[in-house]
């Protein structure tokens, strides 16, 4: 057995379960502003940092994007959900790409919207 099918073995026999975003909106924003990936973290930073993430919420971030949260749950998933959009929908040096993204936490859904144009509207 190969080390790569061992370790894959391991994973799925420990129950571990590898969460991803769902991305959409890709190309340009068109007309409408847009956030850079920059801006979106910034946003983040602020929502997560700042204890908006404790309530239901969303924050306009700088350039027309905005982030949509549940309330009630610690501030750590706040980060790792943002981080999880992010990373996936607006992989850094990729330009534009997806503009927006989601993630399902258990049913309760985090948004990223890179422009206002963006799917997943609340």
């Amino acid at each position: 057995m190969h080390f790569n099918s061992i370790i894959a073995v391991g994973v799925m026999l420990s129950g571990a379960v590898v969460s991803a975003a769902e991305c959409g909106g890709y190309g340009l924003c068109g007309a409408v502003p847009a956030s850079s990936r920059n801006q979106l973290y910034a946003a983040r930073q602020h929502v997560c940092g700042d204890g908006l993430y404790k309530n239901d919420g969303y924050y306009h971030a700088p350039g027309g994007g905005r982030l949509s949260w549940p309330g009630g749950f610690d501030q750590q998933r706040c980060w790792d959900a943002f981080e999880n959009i992010l990373n996936q929908c607006r992989p850094e040096g990729a330009g534009l790409g997806n503009h927006s993204g989601s993630y399902n936490w258990y049913g309760k859904l985090y948004t990223v919207r890179g422009c206002s144009n963006s799917p997943y509207k609340e």
